[in-house]
């Protein structure tokens, strides 16, 4: 798993806060936001993720 930097966020769940980051990706290099990951890389919201 990649580690965060000013490209990359990884967000446990979709939150106001989450909205504004996205726009903020939008108006600048871009990046890439992932729903439903937690700080520590592992997958929320699915029982067994690697199913």
């Amino acid at each position: 798993m990649r580690i965060e930097n000013e490209r990359l966020e990884y967000k446990r769940e979709l939150t106001e806060a989450v909205k504004k980051e996205v726009i903020a990706f939008a108006n600048t290099l871009g990046g890439d936001i992932y729903i439903g990951i937690d700080d520590d890389g592992s997958v929320v919201g699915v029982a067994e993720p690697d199913d």
